[in-house]
């Protein structure tokens, strides 16, 4: 067990929480999506009620959010992913009735979404994860009616065919960064709630090994911030918010004080800052916060 000395060691190693806020008039009936570009961050959620997507901006120069404007003609039964390649949004998101995963980009500087468009042969029964590596978008799901996870990249023409992640299930959605000059997959057991780690190259991808003491009852997010790879979760029974950092072996996770969320978090690092954003604990409305240096 560790001592008060232990857990106060611990706690120094990371940064410091500010109370999360309400983002104004918007709310989500599932986790939303976060990806940093440039100045700003990005973030796309379902409607309180409905299944249309909304997409708002957090300007970093002036802390503030915009208010959030519908994606035309764009639906989705389960919360999106996104990612930047350093120039524009990638989000997939499922269909509004089916399993298909849907593409659309967003040109920050047209300030629009392009239509979506199907991925030929993937279907996935919960929420995608993207992250871009080595120049291609890349994917991965579970599968159509399984907990088997896929993997699959975009080179800015064409997805690739889908292929399985060998000997990795999860039972929730996977999460995905780039870190160390590889792509990080965190995702829960095919039947339990740990928390499973493991590595592409950019051939192949390691054998998952569980983090340590670390479960979750929903996804895991990921992000990375000034050479640490961070991962925010809930708890194994409870809407408690966790925070670990991994830099080469992961570091025991510790309560973010004070936040909690119903389902699961959105995670991204913009500039020297660590953004999450959630539901609340019983509600819809979207929270957010960052750490202090």
């Amino acid at each position: 067990m560790l001592s008060a000395g232990d857990i106060d060691t611990i706690k120094a190693f990371y940064p410091l929480w500010i109370p999360n806020v309400p983002i104004p008039n918007q709310k989500s009936k599932a986790a939303p999506a976060l990806a940093a570009l440039g100045n700003a961050l990005h973030m796309v959620h379902l409607g309180d009620s409905s299944n249309d997507l909304w997409h708002s901006i957090f300007d970093s120069a002036i802390a503030s959010w915009s208010p959030n404007i519908t994606i035309p003609g764009q639906k989705s039964k389960a919360s999106p992913a996104l990612t930047a390649d350093g120039s524009v949004l990638h989000m997939v998101h499922l269909g509004d009735s089916s399993n298909d995963i849907w593409h659309s980009i967003f040109d920050p500087a047209a300030g629009t979404w392009t239509d979506d468009v199907k991925i030929p042969g993937q279907k996935s029964k919960a929420a995608p994860a993207l992250a871009f590596f080595q120049g291609r978008v890349h994917m991965v799901h579970l599968g159509d009616s399984s907990n088997d996870i896929w993997h699959s990249s975009f080179d800015g023409t064409k997805w690739s065919e889908n292929t399985p992640v060998l000997h990795q299930k999860s039972k929730a959605p996977p999460a995905l960064a780039v870190f160390d000059g590889h792509l990080h997959m965190v995702h829960l057991g095919a039947s339990s709630n740990g928390i499973w780690h493991s590595t592409y190259d950019g051939g192949s991808w390691t054998e998952n090994v569980p983090v340590r003491n670390q479960k979750s009852k929903v996804s895991p997010a990921l992000a990375v911030l000034q050479s640490r790879l961070h991962m925010v979760h809930l708890g194994d029974d409870s809407n408690q918010l966790w925070h670990s950092i991994y830099d080469g072996r992961w570091r025991p996770n510790v309560e973010i004080e004070g936040q909690l969320s119903k389902a699961a978090v959105a995670l991204a690092g913009l500039g020297s800052q660590l953004h999450v954003v959630h539901l609340g604990d019983e509600s819809n409305t979207i929270w957010h916060s960052q750490h202090m240096q």
